[in-house]
């Protein structure tokens, strides 16, 4: 069974499957009670913490390190940004002053 199937939950699946339509459920479910509401929101499986993974082979990578440890020991490197990503991208202050850069993520276990 979901963790979402009870009554007073997400329900598992929603259709359609949007933001919107999911708070339009809320507030009905809800029958006015913003405490019900914001509990309602609070509780939505989009609100989940999901840990990046390697796209290939699944690995979860790690949040935090080792505060002595540099980029290279957790597969970490700056690349230019693509093409794509350049408009999303700005320069700024992150570890000294710098130009556009990306973070790329190189997995330890299966190098993808």
């Amino acid at each position: 069974s979901s963790r979402y199937s009870d009554a007073n939950s997400v329900p598992a699946v929603i259709s359609p499957p949007t933001w919107l339509g999911l708070l339009r459920l809320f507030q009905k479910q809800s029958a006015g009670s913003r405490d019900k509401l914001w509990g309602l929101v609070q509780s939505a499986p989009w609100l989940d913490y999901v840990p990046v993974q390697c796209s290939s082979c699944g690995t979860v990578i790690p949040d935090e390190t080792n505060p002595n440890s540099i980029d290279e020991d957790v597969g970490l490197k700056e690349v230019p940004p693509t093409a794509e990503e350049h408009p999303h991208v700005r320069a700024g202050w992150y570890r000294g002053p710098r130009s556009s850069i990306v973070f790329q993520i190189v997995c330890k276990k299966c190098g993808h």
